[in-house]
């Protein structure tokens, strides 16, 4: 195995190819090792299918999850930003931020997630916010040889 290199350019978008199911996708997650409280957020730029996939799952102190699973339409690859969802790099390779601003929907037993068609149609909802900036603690693994 040789050595790796990761320049900051990674961390953002880039030119879509001309493959029908060209994904681009960012992911943020933290946890409290002290408790259940926890969660994970995704968007996936879809831009030749023309939407985004947006995912935010947050596990609550009381051990009921929040939830939203979207698709959202977008026109372009310039950005993560769609349904609600965005991300943005504040130092490449070393500090991002994630934030959802939108409606969660509040499961109190993860085994409706089984169901997801009876889910989207009658599971509680709330407005919700969550915004995570996440700081590197370790360097960057991966990259091109």
């Amino acid at each position: 195995m040789g050595d790796f290199v990761m320049r900051p350019d990674d961390e953002t978008t880039h030119k879509p190819d001309a493959s029908v199911n060209f994904n681009e996708s960012v992911y943020t997650n933290g946890f409290n090792t002290a408790s259940p409280v926890g969660g994970w957020m995704r968007l996936g730029n879809r831009v030749n299918e023309g939407y985004a996939e947006l995912s935010v799952c947050l596990y609550l102190p009381d051990g009921r999850i929040a939830c939203q699973f979207q698709r959202p339409n977008i026109t372009g690859n310039e950005h993560f930003d769609a349904g609600g969802l965005s991300y943005s790099v504040i130092e490449p390779l070393k500090k991002v931020s994630m934030t959802f601003d939108g409606e969660l929907m509040i499961v109190k037993d993860p085994n409706a997630l089984r169901d997801p068609k009876t889910l989207f149609a009658d599971g509680p909802r709330v407005p919700g916010q969550v915004h995570w900036t996440l700081e590197a603690e370790s360097p960057v693994h991966g990259g091109e040889p």
